[in-house]
Formats: structure tokens, C-alpha cells, sequence
């Protein structure tokens, strides 16, 4: 079945449009199938292949496989990228040094920490690591992206609250100082403005301890 709609999949595309897939290692460990998936996509005429390495069991629990991920980029002649388990530039160097891998995707380990691709680019260009943000700009970069989801939210009725944005904001919370205690109170933020206070907060909290102040930040503008 996967290989039939590959192949009508790629049938119905223009020949100079590339199409490409994405598949889990298997469904269980007892059904690692991503090599010999891998061949029947390249067969139908799937030109790249991005492999998450955990089974449709895992979930995203767990680590990925990256094992798995390697001889299944050792099987096929297309370029494999590996996905899973990516939250650092160390991460990424040693699955480019340990893989045949062509390339690397990654998910939610970008989604509180957006500053990992800033820090993998640099990496690679240098060799050399990058400090963390401070406190302050990773406020200003969640208030940032709060202001322009609230700009342009995915229903009209939602476009001055909060609600909705809630796991994306507690994610930014990882690593901060206090991060249980602010990720309890972003789950009460209805509005931009309490979004806020909370941030004022933690650096004002902060600030006993670093002498740094937060600059003012983005503000919602009152009308769509």
C-alpha cells in the first residue's frame, strides 16, 4: 500500500517537481521496517527520505533511533535527512560525523528554543558553541511571537486571547529560572497584557540577582 500511493503520488506530479516522504522506523520494535521502506519509496520514484527514528508506538517518547536511521540511509541510494532526538549543534555535528545521513529535520525542540538553529549555524561555520540567550531576549522573543500570533490567529473570535498559544508559550519556559512556577501561571494568561506582567516578573525577579532590567516590550496594538 505504502509503495501504490507513492507511485500515484509521484505519477500525478509534474516530472520537474520533486516528491518527497517521511516515515517512522517501523510500528513497534518488533516491526523495524524504514531500510526496506526506504527501498519501496525509492522505487516508486520518491526522491528524499526524512526518517524519524522512533516507531509509531513510541510516540515521542523515548530517544530515536539512530541506528535505525543510519542503515536505512546506507540502504537507499536518495538522500535520507534523520529527525529525533535533536536538541543541541553537539547533537547535530555527531549524527553528521556518526550517520550517512544527508541531512537533519527538526521539530519540537524548536519550538521553545528557537535560538537552536542560530547556534547550529554557528557550529558548523566556526566549531565553535554559542551562549545561550539571556533572559531578557528570550522574553522579548516570546512576547514577540505572542504579538504576532495574536495579529494573525487561526479564528477571528480567539484574536485577543491567549488560550489557544498556551503550550507554545509554556514551551519557551524550559531552562528558565523558575520554570514550574511560570509555566503554572501561563496557564491563567488570557491576554497579551498579563503576558506581560509575567514577564516583568521573572526579570524583575531576576534582576535581585543579575542587576539587569527588562526593556519595554512589544505591545498589542488596541485594534486589528
Amino acid at each position: 500500500m505504502l509503495q501504490a500511493i507513492a507511485t500515484a503520488v509521484v505519477s500525478a506530479v509534474p516530472n520537474h517537481v520533486p516528491v518527497t516522504a517521511k516515515i517512522r522506523i517501523g510500528w513497534d520494535h518488533a516491526s523495524i521496517v524504514a531500510p526496506e521502506a526506504g527501498l519501496r519509496l525509492q522505487d516508486a520514484g520518491i526522491q528524499a527520505l526524512a526518517v524519524h527514528g522512533r516507531t509509531k508506538m513510541q510516540g515521542y517518547s523515548g530517544d530515536a533511533d539512530w541506528d535505525v536511521i543510519h542503515r536505512t540511509a546506507e540502504t537507499v541510494s536518495i538522500p535520507v535527512i534523520g529527525n529525533g532526538s535533536i536538541t543541541s549543534a553537539e547533537d547535530v555535528n555527531r549524527y553528521r560525523r556518526s550517520t550517512a545521513v544527508k541531512g537533519i529535520m527538526i521539530g519540537r525542540a524548536a519550538l521553545g528554543y528557537p535560538w537552536l538553529f542560530r547556534e547550529i549555524k554557528h557550529s558548523l561555520a566556526s566549531g565553535e558553541s554559542l551562549p545561550p540567550p539571556g533572559l531578557e531576549e528570550r522574553w522579548r522573543v516570546l512576547l514577540r511571537y505572542a504579538r504576532e500570533l495574536m495579529e494573525n490567529p487561526p479564528r477571528d473570535s480567539l484574536w485577543n486571547q491567549l488560550q489557544w498559544m498556551r503550550p507554545r508559550l509554556k514551551s519557551f519556559t524550559k531552562n528558565i529560572p523558575g520554570s514550574r512556577q511560570l509555566r503554572a501561571k501561563l496557564e491563567q494568561v488570557t491576554t497579551f497584557e498579563q503576558l506581560q506582567a509575567v514577564a516583568r516578573e521573572s526579570l524583575d525577579n531576576a534582576s535581585d540577582q543579575t542587576g539587569f532590567c527588562m526593556t519595554e516590550g512589544p505591545s498589542l496594538p488596541a485594534t486589528r
